[in-house]
Formats: structure tokens, C-alpha cells, sequence
């Protein structure tokens, strides 16, 4: 008997290696690495995904398609260095009354940006 509650229970975990998670229906992977598996074989639709959402949950305009997006992130080189400490890349918005359109975006250092954000801020012209 307890042989088969064990069993039971091991069948709706993550088939992940040591991830204890329990899986998705209909997956045989729990949600959290699903996206981290998605996001190893997809970098630029997933970096795509993640900085749209961020813009649409700051209520920022939007009009990147992903193959534009493709070949900014390609003739820039963001998806190398791009990251959350001072001397990796994002991506700014050159005029931040706009939203993130092709002719407003540029790569920016992380700390260069916070700096012209801070600017911004002070003087909002």
C-alpha cells in the first residue's frame, strides 16, 4: 500500500532532475522549468516576450514586431551583453515620452541608463 501512494505521488512530479515541483497537466514538466527550458532554446523570442510585457505592465506603447526586434538585438549585440548589473546592456528609449518604437530605441549600459533616467526625472522636458 504505501509502495503505491509513493509511486502516485512521484508520477505528478517534474521530470526534471532533482526539481520536486509538481508538474503541469497534460506536461511532464512543472511551469517553472518549462520557462527556463523555453527560454534556453528560444533567447531572443523570450527576451522578446519578457521586455514587450514589461513595457505593456508599465503602460509603455509598443510597436517592435519580433523581426525587427531580430535585427536590433542582432546589429547591437544585446543578447551578448545583456543582464541586470551597471556594465551590461538594456535597451532605452532615446525619447521617454514615446514608447518603444524602431527609431526610438537604443542599447544602453544598465547604469548609463538609471543615470539618464534620474535625469529624466529631474528635468522632464
Amino acid at each position: 500500500m504505501r509502495h503505491t501512494t509513493e509511486h502516485k505521488t512521484r508520477k505528478n512530479l517534474c521530470a526534471t532532475k532533482f526539481c520536486r515541483n509538481t508538474r503541469e497537466t497534460r506536461s511532464s514538466l512543472c511551469s517553472k522549468c518549462r520557462k527556463r527550458l523555453y527560454k534556453e532554446r528560444h533567447p531572443v523570442q523570450y527576451t522578446y516576450s519578457y521586455v514587450k510585457a514589461n513595457a505593456r505592465r508599465r503602460k509603455k506603447e509598443w510597436s517592435l514586431t519580433m523581426e525587427e526586434f531580430l535585427d536590433f538585438v542582432t546589429s547591437t549585440g544585446y543578447m551578448i551583453g545583456k543582464g541586470r548589473t551597471g556594465d551590461k546592456l538594456s535597451i532605452d528609449r532615446i525619447d521617454h515620452r514615446q514608447g518603444y518604437h524602431l527609431g526610438n530605441i537604443q542599447v544602453m549600459t544598465v547604469s548609463a541608463n538609471s543615470i539618464k533616467a534620474q535625469l529624466e526625472k529631474d528635468c522632464p522636458f
